[in-house]
């Protein structure tokens, strides 16, 4: 994070160089603070150094769930996002404030001071301060811009909605649906509301926006990097030359959408400089770029997400916000109990909304209250009619997988109960999910109360079904059932919904939504019977290999750390690898075979270790998760790699290196570098359950070429290859541009995912 002409000082810390001694507003960030009458606080990055900052702990905070699962938050460390950075009154001061107000110079260029915009300030305050304040922070970005507006009103009289999912996008989301319940939750009557444009190419939207000229706008669709996902138009539309931006129609009848950058679609909002009051940017990827050129462009105010959300949290979040401007909160206050809101589900962590004002909100003098004249006015709970008090929302999931289910998954994609027009608590609210296996229910059922304080409940993540019946557990072939939902207020029936699910077979893996990948762990089989037999057979060769009759498989136990190579440090590692992949090669020789028919849209019905050993043939990814299961019975740590079309093995050489990987360093101290977050991939799925995804390529190559990751083409089990060759292929394989993923089943093991419980019998 040095600049390239610093000296490190003695003693000095990666941390205490970003600091930079040439005054200038271009590089100058305020921090202003609610209720505090001093002074803002002033600091001055150094240029160099804080993009290399930047570009960091973007990363870290994209990564969160790697790090957090291993218990250690990079942040808190003595390098951390802030670290050295100001000085211990001043961080008192910030601990103090509930909402700091991050002022951020405007270049004018969008390709300058990128680092202002991508760095993850809302993580990085709340970090930095963390042990000396007694509750949460709030802090909002201001971008400092010429011709600053005078207020942060919104007219959301003039609300309006953009509701984007052009082709096969619409079979993803109804963002008609969407757009009528933000409208609804502003007061209006979605039917009477006419500025609604739906599936607009960059020009439609164009031309919309300047006859039009909306005060609030909500975008309503997915940003490029998930519409690619969704479209798994990967090849169409290459990771290095993705950007930040909005799927709009495509133009072009030959190309499935238009991905629209965030300069682009800044640049359709805001035409001639002029923007709207507010615009929601209600989907991924939207907060450090995409927010922040809108307004640079000429809008008032906007909001977007760090990385991801999930889909029931952003309704939430959208639904709060705006019944607290229509009920005349001012922007700041509306944002402040939005957010509340989500924090009140337990399940919003670290980085993520993002506000972006041209205005201060902390100086602009308190515009007068915007009413819209809402549906009605709130009404005591209890003297409602149950039935009234409340809405639920809900979709289903339309494949179910038992690994889905044995992982403690809900079987619906989204559930989500919402207060109507009352005050106070709403008590008695009963959730019943039922799933029809083959004349069998696997039954769930609770009771909820919706405290006065809190405006909806999301429960997606409560509604766990007990895995009690064969049929699940045994069924070779898929069949279509039923999922039903009934919720009920105080005995009366307030919604009953029947959905079609498909139930997969007990060794189907769903390889076609990426979202899927997770559950892949579940296959690695570690206490198969047929594993052990390996690794019985494998002990003579480890022997052999190690010059040592009494050599063993002790996993990591034999790593010394001070060896003068890799060899000396790792080589009692890779020879227990290798003794294992001589193993299945001499002793139990197997060949190459296709996948079984599934009988589905990009699924693939998986082998067990017994299953291979007895037929002695697999495909790549069965091959794949008979090594990783090896690798983990003796305790070293197996991943797992996708490309399109193909998988295979590898492994972590020490616990040290694998803990680096987990808090994002390279060894020695050193961040692991990232791609530009500007310009370089994002990880659409921000890496859920264990996934490191493609916009982690790089980073995954880097630990490749330290020695830390060893890659093993397991294919090559097949062809009777050498184990240097496997890693040799392997290498190339992590380099093609067909790579989409790296499993880690250790990570995944730590956020909850087991090896099914039924697939390991013997043969």
């Amino acid at each position: 994070m040095a600049s390239r002409r610093q000296t490190k000082p003695a003693g000095a810390t990666a941390a205490t160089r970003i600091r930079a001694r040439s005054p200038g507003d271009a590089d100058r960030v305020i921090f202003r603070l609610a209720g505090d009458l001093g002074r803002p606080i002033e600091w001055r990055p150094d240029p160099s150094a804080f993009q290399a900052a930047a570009m960091r702990w973007s990363n870290v905070a994209r990564n969160r769930e790697r790090w957090r699962a291993a218990g250690k938050d990079p942040a808190q460390a003595d390098d951390g996002p802030l670290a050295g950075q100001l000085a211990a009154p001043e961080l008192e001061r910030l601990a103090r404030a509930e909402v700091v107000e991050v002022s951020l110079p405007e270049s004018g260029a969008e390709h300058e001071g990128w680092a202002f915009r991508v760095f993850p300030w809302e993580y990085a305050l709340t970090a930095v301060t963390r042990t000396l304040r007694s509750g949460p922070m709030l802090v909002v970005r201001q971008l400092r811009r010429a011709g600053a507006p005078a207020d942060a009103a919104v007219a959301i009289e003039r609300a309006a909605t953009v509701e984007c999912a052009p082709g096969r996008l619409a079979q993803c989301y109804d963002t008609r649906l969407e757009g009528d319940r933000m409208l609804r939750s502003l007061g209006f009557d979605p039917a009477q509301v006419k500025d609604r444009l739906r599936d607009p190419s960059l020009g439609e939207l164009h031309d919309w926006m300047r006859s039009t000229r909306p005060g609030l706008l909500h975008l309503a669709g997915v940003d490029n990097h998930q519409a690619v996902d969704l479209l798994g138009a990967e090849r169409e539309f290459p990771a290095r030359e993705r950007r930040d931006g909005f799927a709009l129609k495509s133009a072009d009848p030959a190309r499935p959408v238009h991905l629209a950058d965030a300069e682009s679609l800044a640049g359709a909002l805001c035409s001639e400089g002029r923007g709207p009051d507010l615009v929601m940017c209600n989907f991924y990827n939207s907060g450090a770029r995409v927010a922040a050129r809108i307004v640079a462009r000429g809008a008032k105010a906007a909001v977007g997400y760090h990385d991801v959300i999930d889909d029931s949290l952003a309704e939430l979040f959208c639904t709060s916000l705006y019944g607290a401007l229509a009920d005349g909160q001012g922007l700041l206050e509306s944002f402040r109990r939005a957010l509340v809101n989500l924090r009140q589900q337990g399940t919003l962590r670290g980085a993520g909304v993002v506000l972006w004002s041209a205005v201060s909100l902390l100086q602009a003098p308190r515009a007068a209250p915007t009413r819209t004249t809402r549906l009605s006015e709130l009404r005591p709970a209890d003297q409602v009619p149950p039935r009234e008090r409340i809405t639920v929302r809900a979709t289903h999931r339309p494949l179910i997988n038992y690994s889905l289910l044995h992982n403690g998954q809900s079987p619906l994609a989204s559930l989500l109960i919402e207060r109507t027009r009352v005050e106070g608590p709403v008590r008695e609210i009963q959730v019943r999910v039922e799933l029809d296996v083959g004349g069998t229910t696997c039954p769930y059922q609770s009771t909820f109360e919706l405290p006065a304080e809190r405006q909806a409940l999301v429960l997606t993540d409560e509604v766990v079904l007990p895995l009690t019946s064969t049929l699940i557990r045994t069924q070779s072939e898929r069949i279509q059932s039923s999922l039903r939902l009934s919720v009920h207020c105080a005995g009366e029936r307030v919604a009953e919904q029947t959905f079609r699910v498909g139930l997969a077979p007990v060794d189907e893996w769903q390889d076609g939504d990426h979202a899927e990948w997770r559950w892949l762990p579940s296959f690695v089989l570690p206490r198969d019977p047929a594993v052990a037999r390996i690794v019985d057979s494998a002990h003579a060769i480890l022997c052999a290999l190690s010059d040592d009759p009494a050599a063993g498989f002790d996993g990591y136990q034999s790593v010394d750390e001070r060896g003068a190579d890799d060899d000396a440090r790792y080589g009692s590692v890779d020879r227990q690898v290798r003794a294992l992949w001589y193993a299945v090669l001499d002793h139990h020789g197997l060949t190459y075979i296709n996948p079984p028919p599934s009988y589905g849209q990009a699924t693939q019905r998986l082998r067990t270790p017994s299953q291979l050993l007895a037929e002695r043939r697999g495909t790549c990814i069965d091959l794949a998760l008979l090594l990783a299961a090896c690798l983990e019975y003796v305790g070293i740590s197996p991943v797992l790699f996708l490309l399109s079309g193909h998988a295979f093995a590898g492994y972590w050489r020490s616990e040290a290196l694998y803990a680096r990987f987990r808090t994002l360093q390279a060894g020695r101290g050193d961040a692991m570098a990232a791609d530009r977050p500007d310009t370089g991939p994002r990880s659409t799925l921000a890496n859920p359950k264990g996934v490191i995804g493609q916009g982690q390529q790089r980073e995954v190559q880097q630990h490749i070429a330290l020695g830390h990751l060893v890659p093993l083409e397991t294919t090559w089990l097949t062809a009777r290859g050498s184990f240097d060759a496997a890693v040799e292929e392997g290498r190339h394989n992590v380099r093609s541009a067909d790579y989409q993923a790296l499993i880690d089943v250790r990570l995944s093991r730590d956020l909850g995912i087991t090896p099914l419980p039924l697939l390991g019998a013997a043969s």
